[in-house]
């Protein structure tokens, strides 16, 4: 490693190792590298593919992994990808699994070799992720010929189960089980080294299927898991926030007794229809499965990130998103009646900034520091901003190989901060993919569906980046509104939701005055689609059974009857429930095509109010914001409303912290690297107290988030915490030989590397000592399918973070 052009750090030096790389020719064979330039060199304005190539992937595994030694075989074989999405590939925390989402299924790779981590040319499991059955009428934003297609995937633990959740272009939402899918694989192949800790495959060998599979009604993009709450966030562009709460088994049915059936119901003598002064109580009970639909206030954009935050208790209290107008929003999961709070961005800039990821961090996550220098990673001089914030860009200079020349700043490239919409528009082509077709529109484990090809969304290429996307389906139903503001006060906070046993209530859905989706919606011949979208009377609606359940029993039955009735109830009780908080409202959710179609793209719902509330002060007290734009990162203090002096800290912003990795882009490379500028893979390490944030331009941030033991004052008020940046990935070293020719991130994973780790000696000589330490992988995936490797730890004792 040379360091000989940087400075010496006021904290202990980044220890630096070998990057290990695979290229596209290793994995696929001596002609990859050109197969891959000439899909690249395909005008956008068409989608041939290169010299009569196929576009689809395999229709079975066997294909796909059948003459696997044969080089041509794996030269036939190279998966499309995507364009313009979010992060595309995980590393699963308790298995040897590395997932990459292509089109619209996910390929599963089990890693051969440490510490390169080389993956095999087939993958090891494919699964293809089936559309729902209203999918095919949800157009998508970037791709409305092709829209089951995948936009983001991430790994996370739903109580004990460990899933993977993806989210689509069609607003659909899968979710799998990390356990079924190493079972399936090591079912198999019983010699892959599929196990990193204690965790144990069990029996089952069937090939996995989603155990949660729904659709948000629009384009689904953030995603957020809750391990302790049993959560999944997802927000879409209808820019509100889908939390899907499943049910969960009665606390207070005993383990031995798993036969019971009885559980307290989830109703009580005060529910009205509609609502009940007790709603939090009865969603909170999880009695049955809810989604609840978390809507913001006026002027909301659409919302690329999600997370949550946690009560005193650990458990789920809000959500927390941030919107592509640079805005931060929360808002309150179960309690009623609760404005929404919005956070304006305070960037010095000319436009508005484009948010791209956030991440809520306790105190107790950061590294506490003794000096300035260590908690910002500089002893020089930081320029001050606005808004009371420090500006730590001087620290990158320090940075040893870090890749970028600070040298031509001046007349670099803009900061995205000051890039137009010019700048951001993309050339007319292909805005989701390369070429590819719609792998995932069908129920078929091992078949898939094809288009000619075409498309036709150029237009659409970053919906992301627009402010008020059109609707997905233009004439969408209409479904009246949840009233603004109900009777009676809203319920008292109850105990976590895994302890409470309450139950929901006898409600009835809003009247269902339903204009249906026309015939222009996609999928099915035309005449089933007018049969489908076929006005349907409200009265009839009402007096459905499976839309609006009648809890009334008539007033002169017999003893038969009253029983029938009460069988009907129950049954009506087990169904799945929609809850809006920002009304109190709650209702059933549609079963039938039709109605669950004209539900999902009702855009008659009332929005939230926006407020402060001054509860919400001591929830954020232990928390700070860290937040990813175009190419700057800030970490804040929450501030709800003029709050008191006491509570006001000094912010640390890095400004251009990820900038502009291809300056000047001509021709091919600016089509390439299109709208790429934006931090929107990020991670957290929780054991290495780290934050991994990617940029798809293709370079990679290691943060480290500080805090000051004795606070000093800084721009008039106390710096308390701040960030430092580690290390920027790929060193320049590494970009020489690995990144000649520089190609856009397709996708940043991070997990334990495999296998036990052992002690590690620091130091030298006489202070030489052990201490233990948690290794973990890096691997940067890019779009001409190399991939870079890099195993990080941070050793106990020092502090010290290694890169291996």
């Amino acid at each position: 490693m040379d360091t000989s052009e940087a400075e010496p750090r006021p904290f202990q030096p980044v220890l630096v190792g070998a990057c290990y790389a695979q290229t596209a020719k290793d994995r696929f064979g001596s002609q990859a590298a050109t197969r891959i330039r000439e899909r690249e060199r395909v005008s956008e304005g068409d989608f041939n593919l290169a010299q009569g190539e196929t576009q689809d992937l395999p229709e079975s595994e066997s294909e796909a992994d059948g003459n696997n030694n044969a080089e041509t075989s794996q030269e036939s074989f190279i998966p499309f990808m995507q364009r313009f999405r979010n992060n595309l590939t995980v590393l699963s925390q308790l298995y040897n699994l590395y997932m990459v989402a292509y089109q619209g299924q996910i390929f599963v790779y089990v890693p051969r070799s440490v510490p390169s981590q080389r993956i095999p040319s087939q993958p090891d499991l494919r699964l293809i992720v089936p559309a729902t059955n209203v999918s095919s009428h949800i157009r998508g934003c970037i791709d409305r010929n092709r829209p089951h297609l995948i936009n983001h995937i991430i790994v996370g633990s739903l109580g004990n189960e460990e899933i993977i959740v993806t989210s689509f272009d069609d607003g659909d939402v899968a979710v799998y089980t990390t356990r079924e899918i190493a079972d399936c694989i090591l079912s198999r192949q019983p010699d892959v080294p599929i196990l990193i800790r204690e965790a144990l495959p069990g029996p089952k060998r069937k090939k996995p299927k989603p155990f949660f599979h729904e659709n948000v009604g629009r384009t689904a993009w953030g995603l957020a898991i809750h391990q302790k709450s049993r959560l999944i966030a997802v927000t879409s562009n209808r820019c509100e926030v889908t939390v899907f709460a499943p049910a969960l088994w009665p606390a207070f049915v005993k383990e031995e007794d798993k036969a019971a059936t009885h559980r307290e119901p989830d109703w009580c003598d005060a529910c009205q229809p509609r609502t009940c002064i007790k709603a939090e109580n009865h969603v909170r009970q999880r009695a049955r499965s809810w989604r609840i639909v978390v809507t913001l206030g006026i002027g909301v954009g659409n919302m690329p990130s999600v997370c949550f935050i946690d009560d005193g208790l650990g458990f789920a209290s809000l959500v927390c998103a941030v919107d592509i107008k640079g805005n931060l929003w929360l808002a309150d999961i179960w309690k009623p009646h609760v404005p929404a709070t919005m956070l304006p961005c305070r960037f010095d800039a000319q436009v508005a900034r484009v948010g791209w990821g956030i991440l809520a961090l306790r105190r107790s996550t950061f590294v506490a520091v003794e000096t300035i220098g260590e908690l910002l990673g500089t002893n020089k001089d930081c320029e001050p901003l606005s808004f009371h914030r420090l500006d730590i860009a001087q620290s990158l200079r320090e940075i040893p190989e870090n890749p970028y020349d600070y040298s031509e700043d001046a007349s670099g490239s803009p900061s995205a901060a000051d890039a137009t919409d010019a700048d951001l528009a993309p050339v007319d082509g292909d805005p989701g993919g390369e070429g590819g077709s719609d792998h995932g529109d069908t129920t078929d484990d091992d078949a898939t569906e094809t288009d000619d090809g075409s498309d036709a969304g150029g237009n659409m290429v970053i919906a992301m980046l627009m402010d008020g996307a059109p609707a997905e389906v233009e004439g969408a139903g209409v479904m009246e509104a949840p009233p603004a503001q109900l009777q009676g006060p809203p319920a008292q906070l109850q105990p976590p939701p895994a302890q409470l046993q309450m139950p929901p209530a006898q409600l009835q859905p809003p009247p269902a005055q339903l204009q249906v989706p026309p015939a222009q919606l996609q999928g099915g011949p035309p005449a089933q689609l007018q049969q489908l979208v076929a006005p349907v009377p409200s009265a009839t609606l009402m007096t459905s059974s499976t839309w609006a359940p009648k809890w009334k029993a008539p007033e002169r039955t017999t003893l038969a009857e009253q029983a029938e009735e009460a069988r009907k109830r129950r049954s009506e009780l087990k169904r799945p429930m929609a809850y809006f908080p920002h009304t109190g409202t709650m209702v059933t959710m549609p079963q039938k095509k039709l109605h669950l179609l004209a539900f999902l793209l009702d855009d008659g719902r009332a929005p939230n109010e926006t407020g402060d509330v001054p509860e919400r002060l001591q929830l954020m007290e232990d928390y700070y914001l860290l937040s990813f734009w175009q190419e700057d990162v800030e970490l804040s203090r929450f501030r709800l409303w003029p709050d008191p002096e006491s509570n006001r800290e000094t912010g640390v912003v890095c400004v251009r912290a990820l900038k502009r990795s291809v300056p000047q882009q001509r021709g091919l490379m600016r089509q390439l690297f299109e709208a790429t500028d934006r931090i929107s893979m990020i991670a957290h390490v929780p054991e290495l107290s780290l934050v991994v944030a990617a940029s798809a331009s293709g370079r990679v941030l290691l943060l480290t988030p500080t805090t000051l033991r004795d606070p000093e004052m800084r721009e008039a008020y106390p710096l308390r915490a701040g960030f430092r940046i580690e290390w920027v990935l790929p060193r320049r070293s590494d970009e020489s030989r690995w990144r000649r020719q520089p190609r856009p991130l397709y996708g940043m994973a991070v997990g334990p590397v495999q296998g036990e780790v052992g002690p590690v000696k620091v130091g030298s000589g006489t202070e030489e000592r052990t201490a233990s330490r948690r290794l973990f992988r890096l691997m940067l995936h890019y779009r001409n399918h190399d991939v870079l490797t890099y195993e990080i730890t941070r050793v106990q004792e020092t502090g010290e973070m290694c890169i291996f």
